[in-house]
């Protein structure tokens, strides 16, 4: 080992970026398939223009908000999977955000901005320790 290897269980905020990650994505993903679980209750109830576009949206929302909450059990376990989908699901959610802010939807995308950035970053420290 040399000198400059720092064990990764040394590190103070270990335990709670990886709560913090775990809990944030969580949450997206949960919200993610209650968005696809919403889109197909309207789409029974409501009159559809866009049919392919509604279908895309509910495997999007379904597909991606399973994913998070895999890569969110990821972060729960310690595993090195968990940490690189949850970073780039919300690298594009600060982009997302970015234009819905510029555009007429300050109100949604500011939040989403950060709460995006908070899910990121903590899923940046959330270091899976050495086995």
């Amino acid at each position: 080992k040399s000198k400059d290897f720092i064990p990764l269980k040394s590190y103070p905020l270990s335990m709670k970026t990886h709560r913090l990650a775990f809990s944030l994505a969580s949450l997206e993903g949960l919200a993610l398939i209650g968005l696809s679980v919403y889109l197909v209750v309207s789409a029974i109830f409501r009159s559809t223009t866009e049919m392919d576009a509604l279908i895309a949206m509910i495997a999007f929302s379904f597909f991606a908000g399973t994913g998070l909450l895999v890569s969110a059990k990821g972060i729960k376990d310690k595993r090195h999977f968990g940490r690189a989908p949850i970073v780039l699901a919300n690298a594009i959610a600060i982009g997302v955000s970015y234009y819905m802010t510029t555009g007429t939807r300050a109100m949604i995308g500011i939040p989403l901005g950060i709460f995006a950035a908070v899910t990121l970053i903590a899923a940046l420290f959330a270091i899976p320790e050495a086995q």
